[in-house]
This record gives C-alpha cells, sequence and structure tokens, in this order.
C-alpha cells in the first residue's frame, strides 16, 4: 500500500491531507499516478500483508504510527483532510467461498485501522472510498440505474455487498462507494491480466486466447486511467457520501470486442470459448445513472492507447 500526501491552502492557511492507499493494482495505480500528476500528491510505500494476519497486524500498526505522528507534529501543516481508500482484492468472479473470506478478513482490518486513525479527526474531514463492482452486484441485469437492486449471483458480488455495508457502518465518517463495469487498461508488470490486455496479449504473440463465456455476451467496457481519474478528483472535493455507477453506458458484445481488437492491433485473434462455467450472462447500465462530470474514454480510443502501451512494453521487454 502507499500513503498519499499533500499540502493545500484552506482560507489561507496550510494543511496536511493524508489518503492511504490500499492496493496498487491496475485501478489503485490509476488513482495514485494522477493524483500524483495532477494534484500534486506525493507517494510513500508501505508494507501490507495480504495473506498473513499477524503479520498484517504488525504492518497496520506501523501504518498507524506513522500517520498518527503526522497528524500530531502539525509539521509542515496541521491536518485539514484523511481520505482512506480501498482499491485491493485479488478476488474475481471465479474465485470461491474461501478466497472471498480471506480478502472480507483483510477489508475488516483495514475498517478497524480506519476506526483508530479517525479517531480525534473530526467528522467532516473523514472520508472513506470503496472500490465495489457493478458487474458483481447486478450480473444479468439490464438496463441497470441508481434505482437498480443488488443481486449477487456469486461469491465475488456477494463480497462486495458486504463491503458496501460494513462500511455503512463506519460512524461519523463520509463514505463515497464506486462501481465500475469491466475495466480494463495497461498498468504495468505485476497486475492481473483482465479479458481485454490477455486477448491484446495474445494476438500479440499469435497464442490463444480462451473465453468463458459467449460470443454473443453483452458487457460494458472502461478504461481505468478513467476511473482512477475520478476517484482521484474526489479527494480533493467537498461532495458528500455518494455511490456512483461508473459505466460507458454502451454495452459491446464479444463478438464486436473481438472484431475491434483484431483492426485496432492488425492480427488475427486465435480464441477458444468454454460455455462451461456460467459467465455469459448480459449486462448494459443507463445513461442517465452516470455521473454528470464521468467522461469515459469511447472503446475504440480505449483499445488502441492499450494496445499500444502493452505492445511498447512487450518490445522493450524483448
Amino acid at each position: 500500500m502507499i500513503i498519499l500526501e499533500r499540502l493545500y491552502s484552506d482560507n489561507g492557511n496550510h494543511r496536511l491531507h493524508l489518503a492511504p492507499l490500499f492496493g496498487i493494482g491496475l485501478i489503485g495505480r490509476a488513482i495514485a499516478a494522477y493524483a500524483m500528476r495532477t494534484l500534486g500528491f506525493t507517494a510513500r510505500e508501505f508494507a501490507f500483508d495480504w495473506s498473513n494476519t499477524s503479520q498484517r497486524a504488525r504492518d497496520a500498526d506501523a501504518i498507524k504510527a506513522y500517520i498518527l505522528e503526522r497528524r500530531s507534529t502539525e509539521l509542515p501543516a496541521k491536518l485539514g483532510r484523511l481520505d482512506i481508500l480501498w482499491a485491493a482484492g485479488k478476488a474475481g468472479f471465479g474465485s470461491s467461498t474461501a478466497e472471498i473470506e480471506l480478502e472480507l478478513a483483510a477489508f475488516d482490518d483495514v475498517l478497524a485501522l480506519g476506526r483508530r486513525l479517525f479517531e480525534g479527526v473530526p467528522s467532516k474531514q473523514r472520508n472513506f472510498h470503496l472500490l465495489s463492482s457493478a458487474g458483481g452486484l447486478f450480473e444479468g441485469q439490464r438496463q441497470v440505474s441508481g434505482a437498480s437492486t443488488p443481486a449477487p449471483l456469486r461469491p465475488y458480488g456477494c463480497l462486495k455487498l458486504e463491503q458496501e455495508q460494513r462500511l455503512a457502518d463506519l460512524a461519523e465518517t463520509k463514505a463515497f462507494i464506486y462501481r465500475p463495469s469491466s475495466v480494463y487498461g495497461f498498468s504495468g508488470s505485476g497486475v492481473r491480466l483482465g479479458l481485454m490486455n490477455a486477448l491484446i496479449q495474445n494476438a500479440v504473440r499469435h497464442r490463444v486466447s480462451t473465453i468463458y463465456g459467449e460470443p454473443h455476451s453483452v458487457r460494458d467496457y472502461i478504461l481505468a486511467s478513467d476511473v482512477g481519474h475520478f476517484i482521484s478528483r474526489q479527494l480533493v472535493s467537498e461532495s458528500a457520501s455518494n455511490t456512483f455507477l461508473l459505466a460507458s453506458a454502451k454495452p459491446s458484445s464479444i463478438f464486436e470486442l473481438l472484431r475491434k481488437i483484431e483492426l485496432i492491433v492488425g492480427r488475427k485473434i486465435f480464441i477458444h470459448f468454454d460455455t462451461r462455467p456460467s459467465n455469459s450472462s448480459n449486462m448494459s447500465f443507463c445513461q442517465s445513472s452516470l455521473p454528470p462530470d464521468w467522461r469515459p474514454t469511447d472503446l475504440d480510443s480505449g483499445i488502441r492507447m492499450t494496445a499500444r502501451q502493452l505492445m511498447n512494453s512487450l518490445a522493450r521487454a524483448n
């Protein structure tokens, strides 16, 4: 994890803004990149063990000690805002209940850490940001809107709904929940490949890609950097608690996605469809339920950008 930090002016007074970010995967890296490049944050890295409970407790103590020390000295400035961000998790649609329980335990530990860090901080300065999942919560639903009721169909969706509910119990804290649709994008090594990245990479390398679903299955795709930009901007906003549905509202079938990648990459994609796992439910989202300041990149431009970054990375590695 990393702790983002910046100084800002509040009515002529210098203030310190701390934002511990748990999870530096595809979206976490996008959040940090925009925050540092555009919003004036710096970053300090800390260990946080995701599998060993005892080690995680020691890591949490080190994080708490650092933040409390920064708060108490009032140097270089008095604390003006504390934002905790959860963008972590290795769980996905195919995760088992046992894997989900491990991730929920880590989330609970971060909530507990948040309670300790928020002690003595005025409620208007306390903010917790949770990366949830529109796909996990609304799998199989069409034209999802702000009025739609989450109805998870698998453990992953149940995890996200449970995280949202547990965050709601964090008293006197502004809660920001982000429900993105299917996220894609380039973030370098060490991050699990999603469908889009795997298809592009395998096309470049002339390898066969396995898709668990049907060619006519409809999904909604958004670029990770767009999500990162949106969440980062919330760090410097004064808005009240909110739940944001982040989607393109322009559904695309798997078949359409394959054709777009082939045209942009200039390579034939070799596909094996495995329809045995149940992962072919359609999903789409209403334009009217998206945030007014949300500006998703169109799919063709996003694929082109991701393919260029991925091919450049592969060329440097060879």
